[in-house]
This record gives C-alpha cells, structure tokens and sequence, in this order.
C-alpha cells in the first residue's frame, strides 16, 4: 500500500524493512520508590502523611506549603538545640585528659539516634511494595515497517503497520490479584472476534518535509498520516486505582521544575522535532465502563468541580459509543491525544450524558427492565411495517424482557446478601480468613458457570459459619475453663451467645449469595465471560 502514499508515477525503490512477529511487551509501575534515601521533601512529607492510600501519593499543595514552612522553622530549633548540645558535650570532654579517647568519640547523641531511627522508618516505608502495580501488556505485537530510498519523484519516507493482538492495562490496587481495568470487550453475541484483527491496529506512512528549515530557522518536522482502530474494549475502573496511576504519572514536583528552569537554551538542538500529522483518523470505538468510587471530594465539589458527582454512585455496564475523530494539520502526539479526548469528551457530554444517570447503580436494575418493556413495544411495531410475523416478534420480546427481570433480579439479590455477609463477618470481628473463628471462607478464583459449580463453596461457607459459632461457644469457653475456671466459661460462654446466633446466618448468606451468583451466570453466559477475561493476563 506504500504506492498510493507516494503519488502516481512514482518510483519507488525498498531501502529497508523491518519486521517483528509475535513480540510480546510487559511493564509493571510499582508503588514505593527503589532508593527512598535519594526522595526529596515533598516527597517524604507525602509518604508520612496519615491516611494516605499509596507511598507515591503526593501531597496537596496548600498542605504541603503548611507543612514545608513548619519543618523548616523546627529543622532550625534542632539544629540550634543540637549545636549547642554538641559544644556543651566536647567543653566537658576536653577538660579531662580521659576524654582523648577514642570511644566517647564514637558515641552517637540522642538527637543523632533518634535522627538514625527516622532514617531507617523512612527508608523502610518508603521502599517499593512489590504487591501494588498497575501492568501494561502488549501481547502478539506484529510490526512492519518500509523505508524508501530518496527520490526526486515523491517525499514517501516510510510506510509502517502495527497490529497488538491483546493490549490490556491491569492493576492490583483495588484487589489483591491482578485485574483488567482496560482491555478487549469479549462478547460473541454483539461483536464476535475476527482473528485477523488485533485489539490495537495502527498504519502509519511519513513523508520528508519539502523544506527541511522553516521561517524560523528551526528543524521542520517530518509529515505523516495516522490511521487507528480499536475493537471493543472493557473498562472495569476503580477509583483507588485511577488515584494510583495519576500519582505515578505526576510529574509536578520541584525537583522536575529545578531541572527544566536550569536547561541550556541549546540542551534540546539534537532532538529530533515531533511530526506534523496532516491527519490523525481514529475509527469508531466503543467502550464498555464499570466505575467503582471509593469517597467524593465535597470541598471540590463545593468549588465548582462537578466531575465529582461521578462518584456518587457505582456505574455499571454503561455502553458509550464514540465516533470518528479526524485531527488535521496538529504537530506532535500530545497534542493530538488532546484534541481526540477533547472531541471525544464533548461527543458524550452532548449526546450520551444521560447514560451516567441510567447507569448509576440505584437506577441501573429500572433502565435494564424498561429498555426490555420497550423492546415489547417497538419489536412487533418494526415487524408490522417490515410485514414479519407480529406473534413471533412478540414472543422475542417476551422473552427479553423475562430474561431480563430474572437477570436483574438475580444480580441485585446475590449482591445484596453478598454485602450483608460481609457486614456480618465485619461485625463479628472475624478477622483473618483462615481464622477458626471467621465465618466467610475465601471466595474460589474461578467463576462459577452454573448451580453445580456453586455447591462446595456454598457448603464451605455453611460449615464455616457452624464452625465458627462452636469456636466462639465451645472451644474458648472449654480453654477459659481450664485457665479461670467456671467463671471464666460463663463468661466466655455469655460472650459468644451475638456469635452463635450471627455466624451460622453469615454462612448461609453467603451461600445464598454465591448460588445466586452461579444462576445468573448460567442465563446470562456473556457476562460471566466478560468477568473470567477481566481476571486473565493472557
């Protein structure tokens, strides 16, 4: 295809052609940072800061400004109390003869080991948690990529084809295990998966500027032409994790300010200049978005920030269409990616606005059901001027329609007694999950298909919660008996009386939940699809 980007009657002569097959790419952004030793300020009073949710989380900037001029003022007393503590120290060494020697020397000052044990509690924090990272993964990376000698007949510099087989972002912020916040939308029913396709394509041709200096006596930037398409992808965002990755990629602090204030007006003349794209063509895209708030800023919203009436409430399966954006005459990738969100961010604030209302958890169950009473409506009416069987469109819409009743009502129910179940075992104290005294055995990784995929977890979960009220009424009472004796077991005994009448209800909560579960999985086999390749990195 390099000869319809270099014009007709071209001559079009191969320099060079790179190929790669099967490549596969796979970063991890840990939390923490790998020399604490070498973290500035800020970036200490952000990992000492209480209640923070990650080390790299920085602190906001009137905090910081508080806290900056407060250190600074007690640093100061220290070093005046430590100054002068030190010369009181040496007045009274140096009077004897006995303080020649070398070991009172090598004695540290308290300030100096308290100094020493902040150093090491800061080191020790700060260092890099290994269990919390977000992953991005480029799987079955396909590329070639032409390069054409010079020509006096056309300017085509190179011609390239890139095709990622499966891109996904996971992270494991919100959970312990890895899971996909982004990734390719599996759904055989709406968008069956052509093979030949990858989850990201992208073709790329450049052609060399007509004048290599402009006006301004800078390096021209290479013209090129972009074409990306993107099949379905899925969105399972958490806020936590949104939170975790705008830290990572903060790059604000005083240090990146210090370099970038002291560069050389000639620190960037070997660069090469970003491309000017004479058009950047993003296909149509569709999205589908689950978002899980974990707080809301009212201050900010207090200020005008209505971004945060999103994390009012959970969204669940809100489906957004976006269209085709064309970028033309805009030169590098950052502006480009801006002008794309822009178009995209508009496109949904002017037309799918209303999804974020529709699919908000307390309305999401109402909007499911009265699209399928719609449905009821409009199928008969379209087979009526289409001349199709009126009885036979009605019978399908029939049928969505007590699909959907029954899907919703199981996915609310298994959620609810999912929630209560943890209530429960929260209020019992139960504490780590193989605690005899916990009622709520761990969850199987794999995703039950059906009602006989359900019955060992349902029957753990039962015998658990027996388990765990015979601990609380038996077992500790018997050991307070043989320590304290009867006044011990009575005691213990009166204790575990809210245990032995939560417990066993925990239990069978949750294997109500997990069966629930099991059911809506076996009507609705798509979503369980969905959710076993959220939880899969291959």
């Amino acid at each position: 295809g390099a000869r319809k980007f270099a014009g007709k009657g071209a001559d079009i002569l191969l320099k060079s052609r790179l190929l790669i097959h099967k490549f596969n790419l796979k970063i991890r952004f840990f939390d923490g940072y790998d020399w604490p030793d070498k973290c500035t300020i800020q970036q200490r009073e952000a990992a000492m800061r209480p209640g923070k949710m990650f080390v790299i989380e920085p602190v906001p900037a009137s905090v910081l400004r508080e806290k900056e001029k407060k250190l600074s003022q007690e640093l100061e007393v220290k070093e005046k109390k430590s100054l002068a503590r030190k010369a009181q120290l040496m007045g009274e060494l140096l009077d004897t003869a006995e303080s020649r020697s070398s070991t009172f020397g090598e004695t540290p000052l308290p300030e100096d080991r308290a100094l020493t044990i902040d150093r090491e509690n800061h080191l020790r924090m700060n260092c890099r948690r290994p269990s919390v990272f977000f992953q991005l993964s480029l799987n079955g990376v396909t590329l070639r990529m032409d390069s054409f000698e010079k020509s006096d007949s056309h300017r085509l510099q190179s011609v390239m084809d890139l095709s990622v087989s499966n891109l996904f972002v996971a992270e494991t912020v919100s959970m312990s295990k890895p899971i996909k916040m982004f990734g390719e939308w599996i759904n055989d029913e709406e968008h069956p998966r052509d093979t030949r396709f990858g989850t990201l394509m992208l073709k790329m041709a450049t052609w060399t500027p007509a004048s290599k200096v402009t006006v301004d006596n800078q390096i021209e930037s290479d013209d090129s032409e972009i074409t990306v398409q993107l099949l379905p992808m899925r969105c399972l965002l958490d806020q936590r994790a949104i939170t975790f990755i705008r830290a990572f990629l903060n790059n604000d602090g005083e240090d990146n300010k210090e370099k970038a204030a002291g560069e050389k007006w000639s620190a960037s003349l070997h660069l090469i200049p970003p491309p000017r794209f004479k058009l950047f063509k993003i296909k149509p895209w569709r999205v589908k978005v689950d978002y899980i708030p974990t707080r809301m800023d009212v201050t900010a919203l207090r200020e005008g920030s209505i971004v945060e009436l999103v994390n009012i409430s959970p969204i669940h399966r809100m489906v957004i269409t976006l269209s085709e954006v064309k970028v033309v005459e805009s030169v590098g990738f950052g502006e480009v990616f801006g002008e794309v969100v822009s178009s995209w961010v508009k496109e949904i604030c002017a037309t799918q606005l209303h999804k974020f209302l529709a699919n908000a958890r307390p309305f999401e169950p109402f909007t499911d059901v009265g699209q399928g009473l719609t449905d009821l409506v409009i199928l008969p009416y379209e087979a009526f001027k289409q001349g199709e069987s009126i009885q036979r469109a009605m019978r399908k819409g029939m049928k969505s329609l007590a699909e959907t009743v029954a899907f919703q009502t199981l996915t609310t129910t298994s959620g609810l007694t999912k929630y209560a179940a943890d209530l429960m075992a929260d209020i019992l104290g139960s504490g780590r999950p193989n605690f005899a005294g916990n009622p709520l055995p761990s969850r199987p990784l794999a995703t039950p298909k059906g009602i006989g995929d359900v019955r060992r977890h349902a029957c753990e979960s039962l015998a658990r919660g027996l388990q765990a009220a015979n601990y609380k009424v038996v077992v500790v009472p018997y050991r307070e008996f043989t320590r304290n004796g009867v006044t011990g077991a009575v005691t213990s005994v009166i204790k575990g009386i809210p245990v032995l009448l939560v417990a066993p209800l925990t239990g069978a909560t949750e294997a109500a939940s997990y069966t629930l579960l099991g059911a809506r999985n076996a009507l609705r086999p798509d979503i369980r699809k969905e959710e076993e390749a959220s939880m899969s990195l291959h």
